[in-house]
């Protein structure tokens, strides 16, 4: 036991002696450990040449930059320039964001449409990425100025034209790529209210043509509220930013191919559009305009189908025609939805009155097809042909009482999206309290009087439900249909009263003629 401890002491000595030599003699000195330290830490792209003749070589081969070179650019200094052409009037910098546009289009102060100060630039391709240009511009008049990018090569010339649009043409000696792009940010429709406040508050924000949305015309009309995001590649003829019935757009002179890419950054949101072909010349128009549909129409560029009348749009268009009609003889909007609403119930009346009489029919033989539920239970076959052969005896179609208001329901939302998208009832008043056709009504009158005149119309309207659950839901319907017209146009709740109202006059008459 005594030897195997002075064997292992033996050891342990032996070991101490061997590893204190070896890190004398042998080990690595300690600055030479601190510099394989900093070393190993220092980035990968840090190297040096030990080698003189080497580095001689490199040296001759790439020569050192000039002053020039190596000094850094001088950043531009923003310059704004005031463009006037009659009534429009047009102030931008030199990196061609618009501050402020005035024009008889527009109703609407320009940066609460834009969203933003850093609204529209235009890019150069440069090899690898997108220059920003920056022009110098020498030659300003009242409607038009010209300008040259340097760093760049590039030059831009622009004119205010009568119609109140921005003209702009962007040319290089070289063909290039460029790159339009356009700015803005989410309008907090709550105006940051809490939900509840903001559901019964009469901020007009809460129209959805208040909110900011980009648009995009290439084969097809899309929007994309913001900050969503999205990306693709088409023949491209104008983008831009719609609010408060307002757009500000970029048009092209022709269509042109490009890339799309729509992104955000928290409640920001940026749309660029690359071309895909290099070209010498670039040219369009910036347009700032309230999205009347006549004016859309005659600025051209297929600007008019930034009114996106929907799916019905081959029957919104004539009915907002009758609107405009309407209104050119009686200038009140409020009258002009009464008078078209009228019009239209008369026009559908034949389809109204097909509906109302198969519904009285059903009505009436309502104890029959209860007899037969009764009788033939257990059997649903005999029951079914029990019931048809019932309906063949009393001239009663089962469908006739749904296809004429499935026939109206185009219409209805064909109207429904003339009232909510027209630019031309906006800030319109109606009388009293109404002042806005295009937001809600601040006391909320319309949707309790459309609530209350439903309920009415619902005791004239032909009961066909034998369930009484259904029958309380049939009840309950109103109140529903209330709520939901809580934020709806006022000019949609004028619509729906006076329809339901006029509704209940035919729907009397209606009775009378099947009683009698």
């Amino acid at each position: 036991m005594k030897s195997d401890q002075m064997r292992a002491f033996a050891a342990v000595l032996i070991s101490g002696v061997i590893l204190f030599g070896w890190s004398h003699f042998f080990g690595p000195k300690p600055q030479e450990q601190a510099k394989e330290i900093v070393n190993s830490t220092a980035p990968e792209t840090v190297k040096t040449n030990t080698n003189p003749e080497q580095s001689n070589a490199q040296m001759a081969a790439n020569p050192a930059p000039s002053q020039q070179q190596t000094q850094a650019t001088p950043k531009p200094v923003l310059k704004n320039i005031v463009l006037k052409n009659g009534e429009a009037k047009v102030t931008l910098n030199n990196k061609i964001n618009i501050t402020d546009y005035e024009t008889t289009l527009s109703t609407e102060k320009f940066s609460m449409v834009a969203g933003t100060e850093q609204n529209l630039s235009f890019l150069v391709d440069n090899q690898s990425n997108f220059n920003e240009l920056f022009f110098d511009f020498s030659d300003v008049t009242d409607s038009s100025a010209t300008g040259f990018d340097p760093r760049n090569n590039v030059s831009i010339k622009l004119v205010l034209l009568e119609d109140g649009t921005l003209s702009y043409a962007l040319s290089t000696q070289d063909p290039r790529k460029f790159r339009v792009q356009m700015a803005s940010e989410q309008f907090n429709q709550s105006g940051g209210k809490g939900f509840i406040e903001g559901f019964f508050s009469a901020d007009s924000s809460q129209n959805q043509n208040y909110s900011r949305k980009f648009i995009l015309f290439h084969k097809e009309f899309e929007e994309y509220m913001i900050p969503d995001t999205d990306n693709g590649e088409n023949a491209v003829k104008w983008f831009g930013v719609d609010s408060f019935y307002h757009l500000f757009n970029v048009t092209f002179d022709d269509r042109v191919s490009m890339k799309y890419q729509i992104t955000e950054s928290g409640d920001k949101g940026l749309i660029k559009l690359s071309t895909n072909n290099r070209a010498s010349v670039l040219s369009g128009r910036i347009v700032y305009s309230k999205k009347y549909y006549n004016t859309l129409t005659r600025l051209g560029d297929n600007l008019d189908i930034a009114l996106d009348f929907g799916f019905f749009s081959i029957i919104a268009i004539p009915m907002f025609k009758g609107l405009q009609m309407i209104h050119g003889l009686i200038p009140n909007w409020g009258i002009a939805i009464i008078l078209l609403t009228l019009f239209i119930r008369f026009v559908t009346f034949p389809l109204y009155f097909k509906q109302m009489k198969s519904m009285n029919k059903m009505k009436q033989i309502q104890p029959d097809i209860q007899r037969i539920k009764e009788k033939f239970g257990d059997d649903p076959k005999k029951q079914q042909m029990e019931t048809m052969e019932l309906f063949k005896r009393a001239g009663v179609n089962p469908v006739g009482s749904c296809l004429p208001l499935i026939l109206q329901m185009p219409i209805f939302f064909a109207f429904y999206k003339v009232l909510t998208v027209s630019a031309e009832l906006d800030n319109e008043a109606f009388f009293g309290w109404i002042v806005n056709l295009t937001t809600k009504d601040p006391y909320y009158v319309l949707p309790i009087l459309v609530a209350a005149v439903m309920w009415l119309n619902s005791k004239f309207m032909p009961n066909t439900a034998t369930d009484p659950m259904q029958k309380r839901v049939m009840n309950f319907l109103p109140i529903i249909f209330g709520f939901i017209f809580i934020n709806m146009p006022a000019g949609l709740n004028i619509y729906i009263l006076v329809s339901t109202l006029f509704g209940i006059g035919q729907q009397i008459f209606v009775n009378k003629r099947v009683e009698a």
